[in-house]
């Protein structure tokens, strides 16, 4: 098992290869954003249950909080959900991770909540589980369309590190809820990624 601790210098790398899970690309898309991104929330369930793992390591707590960057454990999808917005009703970025099979409980808290609030750094990011062989009846890309969600599809790790900021400026921009749809094989990854400078770069 990989220690933690060793995957800090990677999360604080300007440059230079390491290798690293789905989750571990999604926090290093978060540091590295132009945009900041205060909260990264995700229920401790399949395929997000590692997030937890991340949170107790002292070297990564002192490197997120540099960044202002919080990684919130919740009970479901959609407390994770409401931890974001209430980012964005800070003028904040707030992303949420949300497994498919629980989907179905996210979308009317979308339609209810939507459009975010005119505030010009106000954005919320979804990360949804493409999972169809679990739940073949629950399409995450036609049930976001229902309520006007735009999707984000990153086809390998790398791109899912970069889809954080993107989807972050489309939600600004469009003052909705950006999803990155990721399928289920793709969140339970490994691979290796080159590094780029984190928004507040620290000593190697």
């Amino acid at each position: 098992m990989t220690s933690f601790a060793a995957n800090v210098p990677f999360l604080a790398k300007a440059e230079g290869f390491a290798h690293c899970t789905a989750l571990e690309a999604l926090a290093k898309g978060a540091l590295e954003s132009e945009l900041p991104i205060a909260v990264l929330a995700g229920p401790r369930r399949p395929p997000f249950e590692a997030l937890g793992r991340l949170a107790p390591d002292d070297g990564l707590l002192r490197l997120l909080q540099r960044h202002g960057l919080e990684i919130a454990v919740t009970s479901d999808a959609l407390r994770a959900v409401h931890v974001a917005l209430r980012q964005t009703r800070n003028n904040r970025c707030g992303v949420a991770l949300v497994p498919n099979e629980q989907l179905p409980y996210v979308v009317p808290l979308l339609q209810a909540v939507l459009p975010l609030p005119r505030l010009p750094e106000a954005a919320l990011v979804l990360v949804v589980e493409d999972n169809p062989e679990r739940s073949p009846a629950l399409c995450p890309r036609r049930m976001l369309a229902g309520v006007d969600v735009p999707t984000v599809e990153p086809a390998s790790i790398d791109d899912l590190r970069g889809a954080i900021e993107q989807a972050t400026r489309l939600s600004r921009a469009g003052r909705c809820a950006v999803a990155i749809v990721a399928h289920a094989s793709l969140l339970r990854s490994t691979d290796t990624i080159s590094a780029e400078p984190n928004r507040i770069v620290d000593a190697v």
